[in-house]
């Protein structure tokens, strides 16, 4: 019996691959992908091969493939319909490709290859998946795209190269498009729903893209995700956006949209994420929102929307991050207007009311029914923050100076409140030590009073506690000790007093996370406590902090997504990543 099929992906083979292989001419699948090979490999060493249909070669690093000359390629592959070449060291796209009129799914991803997109590469089988991202192409060749006239599945992955110039878009084509971080510069076409029929997946993130959103982009009734964040696009937000029936993500962050956040949000909102944050937005936030009961992720940072603490957001039981900071909200937050309701933002895993005009005390039932962050699992959380089909959210949250940007999330690995630069009074609660799943808790700038509460010891994940610049008064709790996971203290600018705790995490925390606090004493301030009391002749002398060089925090987070678009085409994330962009402070005490 002959060997038809030979999968030895994803293991650890090194090496050049044995020649041997190629003489197994019943070979029909050949898959060595995701392995350790090295070395010069020719194409026209499987020309023998000549009932293959699918060849594998994709993310080995060190293996290096090429067209080898005075081979005539038109006689080979006949059969061919899937290649992978990702990760490759291509440094042009192969020549034998025009010949294969049976291709169906053709990745040369993660390549060296620049220039132009061949035209004639837009001639191969219908229900075609191409990804060409993560190369160096500059432009497409001949007519481009617009003539191309097969079936109506596909994927079209050309992200993350070089490319400029206007915008091109396929016809009624491919169902998944992403043109993300190009050089693009143009504006959305405004007859774009002509080019969107069957399109479930619109990726244009991170482009130089201009103008207004074209209200004719609601004619793609299909649309399942569309994200057009990291533009300059400008104009309002058409409305009719949410009456698309099939829409679950919408992520129009970092841009210059204006006007209001639109009042009508239909009944059938199936909306899972809703992102525009760092735009111009302006007015309250609408109470149809609750329309969209399978929300999970809503951020509206950094905009200028008015209004009070919206607490009925507390009757989404999906919502998981809720951003609002950097706007201008005020008064006191209450998380419910029935104070006997109990199931108000149980899943909520990131909570940042940040940089806005927030009063009052810190509410104490808000903290009694963040269930999510009592008890900490990231095995519990794949179902709260869903990747769908290959576009996963993103959502940044800035505390402690650093900007945290979750990319590509599928379970929230961090948990975060975020109070600080409000003007909060009172006593910090009690309730805030039963959030013991809680890995970073900034309450600064505000005016809080009173004392450090003990219970604070109890938060046994606790990375990051930053309480500077408000009025706590009394000594730094001993029970303080035992967070030894505690990587970041900032308690300057109060009215501490007594001795620094000396022991565990607290011998690692610099001079900075204690100044300007005149009552306090040791280690690692120069002021000398003596017999219990502080001396009063020593000057506290400030030295360098830690936390003003740049550093970089990366946590690592397991998944694994699925494209389903059709049969053998699925693309595999074993790993992501949350990555933490560093801002430098500008002094120690505004933080």
């Amino acid at each position: 019996m002959s060997l038809g099929d030979l999968d030895l992906s994803y293991n650890q083979l090194q090496g050049q691959i044995p020649i041997s292989l190629f003489k197994l001419s019943a070979l029909e699948s050949l898959c060595l992908s995701s392995n350790n090979f090295n070395g010069t490999m020719e194409l026209g060493m499987i020309r023998n091969l000549t009932n293959l249909t699918e060849l594998d070669l994709s993310r080995n690093n060190r293996l290096y493939v090429q067209e080898d000359s005075g081979v005539n390629y038109s006689d080979t592959f006949s059969r061919l319909n899937y290649l992978g070449l990702a990760s490759c060291n291509l440094i042009k796209v192969p020549v034998f490709l025009r010949y294969q009129h049976e291709l169906e799914q053709l990745d040369l991803s993660d390549n060296k290859i620049s220039g132009g997109i061949p035209e004639w590469i837009w001639g191969l089988d219908e229900g075609y998946y191409l990804n060409l991202s993560m190369n160096k192409f500059t432009h497409f060749k001949g007519p481009h795209i617009l003539s191309w006239k097969h079936g109506d599945i596909g994927a079209l992955d050309l992200h993350s190269n070089s490319l400029q110039g206007p915008i091109f878009l396929p016809s009624t084509t491919f169902r998944f498009i992403d043109y993300s971080n190009n050089s693009i510069s143009s504006v959305i076409p405004p007859n774009i729903s002509s080019y969107l029929l069957y399109c479930t997946h619109l990726l244009l993130r991170n482009d130089n893209l201009t103008g207004e959103i074209p209200s004719s982009i609601c004619e793609a009734q299909y649309l399942q995700v569309l994200d057009l964040s990291g533009n300059s696009l400008s104009g309002s937000i058409p409305s009719c956006l949410f009456d698309i029936k099939s829409l679950t993500d919408l992520n129009l962050k970092g841009n210059k949209i204006q006007g209001e956040i639109p009042r009508h949000f239909s009944k059938e909102c199936m909306l899972e994420s809703l992102i525009l944050s760092d735009n111009r937005l302006k007015g309250p936030i609408t109470r149809t929102l609750l329309n969209c009961g399978s929300l999970k992720v809503l951020d509206l940072g950094n905009n200028q929307i008015v209004g009070g603490f919206p607490s009925w957001l507390g009757q989404m039981i999906n919502i998981s991050v809720l951003v609002l900071r950097g706007n201008a909200l005020r008064g006191q937050v209450k998380v419910t207007e029935n104070p006997e309701a109990n199931n108000i933002f149980l899943k909520l895993l990131i909570f940042d009311l940040s940089s806005n005009h927030f009063n009052g005390n810190l509410p104490s039932n808000c903290f009694n029914n963040l269930k999510s962050m009592m008890s900490f699992s990231t095995k519990n959380l794949s179902d709260d923050i869903i990747d769908k089909d290959g576009y996963n959210y993103e959502v940044s949250v800035t505390t402690n100076g650093y900007e945290y940007t979750f990319l590509r999330i599928l379970a929230i690995s961090y948990t975060f409140v975020d109070f600080s630069n409000n003007n909060f009074d009172g006593n910090i609660p009690e309730a805030i030590g039963k959030l013991q799943g809680l890995h970073m808790l900034n309450l600064s700038r505000n005016s809080l009073t009173g004392k450090i509460p003990s219970v604070i010891g109890n938060m046994k994940q606790l990375e990051r506690l930053d309480l500077s610049a408000n009025h706590l008064s009394g000594q730094i709790p001993q029970e303080l000790t035992s967070l030894t996971f505690l990587a970041f203290l900032n308690l300057s600018s109060n009215n501490l007093t007594g001795r620094i705790p000396q022991s565990n995490q607290f011998y690692t925390f610099p001079n900075a996370s204690y100044l300007d606090n005149d009552g306090l004493c040791g280690s690692p301030l120069s002021k000398q406590c003596n017999n219990g009391s502080p001396n009063q002749t020593s000057a506290v002398q400030p030295t360098t902090s830690d936390h003003s060089s740049p550093s970089t925090y990366i946590i690592v987070l397991a998944l694994l997504i699925g494209l389903g678009f059709g049969v053998g085409f699925a693309v595999t994330f074993v790993l992501r990543y949350v990555q933490m962009k560093f801002w430098k402070r500008q002094n120690t005490t505004n933080i």
